[in-house]
C-alpha cells in the first residue's frame, strides 16, 4: 500500500470512515501519518521500531530466537524500504540466531539507501 492509493481510495469512496491497511503498516510504519500529510519515517525512526518490536517480541515469547523467526515475516515487509536490498535481504533471511539477525539488520541500516516509500516492484 503506498501513500497515494490512500489517498485515492479516500478520494474515490468519501464516504467511507476508514482503511484497513495492516500489512501497509508493517511494511511502512509512517503510513499512517503519511496519508495524514506527515514525513515518512527516518532512518533513526524505523530503526526504533524494529529495535522496539524485536525487544517486545523477545518478551513475548520469551526467547530470542523464536523473536528472530517472528522479525523475519516482518522483514519481509521493511526489506522493500531500501534500495539495492538483494544480497542484505538474502543474509537476513538466512540468519539463524540472533546475533546474526542483529548484524544482518545492522548492515541494513548502514548500508543502504532509504527510499521515500515502500518500493512494492521487488
Amino acid at each position: 500500500v503506498r501513500i497515494q492509493d490512500c489517498l485515492d481510495l479516500e478520494a474515490r469512496f468519501p464516504t467511507i470512515s476508514g482503511l484497513m491497511i495492516g500489512q501497509g503498516l508493517v511494511a511502512n510504519p509512517a503510513l499512517a501519518g503519511q496519508a495524514k500529510g506527515n514525513p515518512g519515517a527516518g532512518r533513526e525512526t524505523l530503526y526504533a521500531f524494529h529495535r522496539d518490536l524485536f525487544q517486545g517480541y523477545c518478551q513475548l515469547f520469551g526467547d530470542a530466537n523464536n523473536a528472530v523467526m517472528r522479525m523475519k515475516e516482518v522483514w519481509t515487509y521493511l526489506i522493500r524500504l531500501f534500495r539495492d536490498n538483494g544480497s542484505h535481504a538474502k543474509r537476513l533471511r538466512k540468519a539463524r540466531d540472533p546475533l546474526a539477525f542483529s548484524e544482518a539488520v545492522r548492515i541494513i541500516f548502514q548500508d543502504l539507501e532509504l527510499l521515500p516509500e515502500a518500493d512494492w516492484t521487488a
